[in-house]
């Protein structure tokens, strides 16, 4: 199994330490490879400056992890963009960018938390709705439903205990598009050759 460093930008604080942990619990439980990831690698970037500036912070996520078989990940919230084509879009900007080195891009639709209401019934002890990525304020849903809910004090916590399997539809639940999209560029960025 090849070890790998991997960049990740994101757009909060609570991003910066949850999406980490939730590409640790992914790669584990699928058993992609061995991957070197440092707080100093976790490039925290407010989204209007990441769009505007995307290829500057690109290759400043690059350089973090260039001299050590290094893959960038890029994950953010879509809100009220379309993700089949912002996500697109920024690829090909990337790719431009940095096109020497692996990069993935996940736009989860609306926010993050939208991955959390796909699976809520691991922490919830609920089904999920139907169509979980279709709920404009996961935020506030979650917080109705679970109690005071802040990304910064709550984000990590929950992906620690996150169903990866419930979440991925796995289970014959309704699956979170962007998650699998997670997935799906895990696989890409973490098994291609350099």
């Amino acid at each position: 199994m090849d070890d790998y460093a991997l960049a990740i930008v994101v757009e909060g604080h609570g991003d910066a330490r949850a999406v980490p942990e939730l590409v640790r619990k992914y790669c584990y439980r699928f058993d992609l490879v061995e991957l070197e990831m440092n707080a100093e690698d976790v490039l925290r970037v407010h989204r209007d400056t990441l769009i505007d500036e995307f290829e500057t912070h690109v290759e400043l996520a690059a350089r973090k992890v260039s001299n050590r078989a290094g893959r960038i990940l890029v994950v953010f919230d879509a809100d009220d963009d379309c993700p089949a084509e912002l996500g697109p879009e920024l690829a090909e900007r990337a790719q431009q960018a940095r096109g020497d080195m692996p990069i993935g891009i996940v736009l989860p639709k609306y926010e993050f938390e939208n991955w959390f209401v796909a699976e809520c019934g691991g922490f919830l002890e609920s089904d999920p709705p139907s169509r979980p990525e279709s709920i404009r304020d996961a935020k506030g849903w979650l917080e109705q439903r679970r109690g005071r809910y802040r990304e910064t004090l709550h984000q990590e916590e929950l992906v620690w205990d996150f169903d990866l399997e419930q979440a991925l539809g796995h289970n014959g639940t309704a699956p979170s598009r962007s998650l699998v999209k997670l997935g799906d560029e895990l696989n890409r960025i973490l098994r291609s050759v350099d």
